[in-house]
């Protein structure tokens, strides 16, 4: 008689346990913050041009969205820069300020980056001159995240985000003989390719 009630209880506890087991891994993945996501809606170049001395000059007007993916979970933006880019070459820096996003909200930012009779390696000037003859050159975007959550008033830690955004296709069209003035093929999604919690 001992022994059976022994067996209940201990089953009764092996079953309690696996539920709690259960419902926390179901709490768990339904209460789990998710990282924003950024998109690249619209990209204007002007006056893109190079020179025989390696000189490059371009005026970049960048349109990016960020969203909230979260229904509890409130996003502190502490720090964020941007950086376009030439085959990993960083061409201009933007900085942003600190701003909070509300849940299943979406931000606009606008933002520009300027090159100005800025001198880089001759062979990659060149690369961008060649692209540029076609008709279309394809630059990147990085975007450095530092960001906390905020769920009924509790504060996580700061996690920082590394987003990419490759390939951002511009076009120039061909009848402009200069070809000055580019535009965003396509909106681009943006991928976060570094996660450091």
């Amino acid at each position: 008689m001992t022994t059976t009630k022994l067996s209940i209880t201990i089953f009764t506890i092996v079953i309690g346990l696996t539920t709690l087991s259960l419902l926390a891994t179901f709490l768990w993945f339904a209460l789990k913050p998710r990282f924003p996501t950024f998109h690249i809606d619209a990209v204007t170049v002007t006056s893109l041009s190079t020179t025989a001395s390696a000189e490059l000059n371009a005026l970049f007007n960048v349109v990016i969205t960020i969203r909230n993916p979260n229904r509890k979970v409130t996003l502190s933006y502490e720090n964020l820069d941007a950086a376009i880019w030439f085959e990993r070459r960083n061409l201009a820096l933007a900085f942003f300020q600190p701003f909070s996003q509300g849940t299943k909200s979406k931000t606009e930012l606008r933002t520009w980056f300027q090159v100005f009779h800025k001198q880089f390696k001759n062979n990659m000037v060149r690369r961008i001159g060649m692209q540029l003859a076609h008709g279309s050159v394809d630059f990147g975007l990085t975007l450095n995240a530092r960001v906390r959550f905020r769920s009924n008033h509790k504060h996580s830690a700061i996690h920082s985000l590394n987003i990419e955004c490759y390939p951002i296709h511009i076009v120039f069209p061909l009848n402009d003989s200069n070809n000055h003035t580019g535009t965003l093929a396509v909106p681009s999604d943006c991928d976060t390719v570094d996660v450091v919690l």
